[in-house]
């Protein structure tokens, strides 16, 4: 903008060129702001309610990337506290991150299983796999701070990750999270 403005009285052709060019950047940046912003606070979730938010992420992620996707509920759909909810939320967001930049996959599973005492999120995908460190803290050391992300979000819950992966052959995160249904905030 200060080069466009600086060539307004010499040039006012090229000035207004700059400021044409210009129009695509600020609205991917803008798009990109609002995205981040969505991301802070997942206002789907108190607009859509939980699963319906957890879908419409998956499909707006995938779409977005070209990725074929499927989204699956198990057993009987409820509210969980909100604690839950958002770490539920952000697990699936960061799985799906972890697809897009790093998986080459061509597809993605999501499923949320809920029981008695909680739910189960399965996130699998198609991708180049990766080989599984045996300890959480061999996670930073070789860059997997996504899945430590994800490991550090349910352990605050009294959660249990299980991350599968074999090389050329894809990814497999299960995400438990405890909610008992006579603690689920309905």
């Amino acid at each position: 903008m200060e080069i466009a403005e600086s060539r307004l009285h010499k040039d006012p052709a090229n000035a207004a060129q700059r400021l044409n060019d210009l129009h695509p950047l600020l609205n991917d940046t803008i798009a990109g702001i609002r995205r981040q912003i969505h991301d802070l606070r997942p206002l789907y979730i108190e607009d859509l309610g939980f699963v319906p938010a957890v879908g419409m992420l998956v499909k707006q992620t995938t779409e977005r990337h070209n990725l074929v996707s499927d989204f699956e509920v198990g057993g009987q759909q409820r509210r969980l506290p909100a604690s839950a909810e958002i770490s539920a939320y952000r697990i699936v967001q960061e799985a799906l991150n972890n697809v897009v930049a790093h998986a080459g996959a061509s597809w993605v599973h999501v499923v949320m299983a809920f029981d008695a005492e909680g739910v189960i999120v399965t996130i699998e995908d198609d991708g180049c796999g990766f080989h599984v460190p045996n300890h959480t803290y061999n996670l930073a050391l070789r860059g997997h701070y996504g899945l430590l992300g994800i490991r550090e979000r349910a352990q605050l819950c009294g959660g249990i990750v299980t991350i599968k992966s074999k090389v050329g052959q894809g990814t497999s995160v299960v995400v438990w999270l405890p909610a008992p249904v006579d603690s689920a905030n309905v």
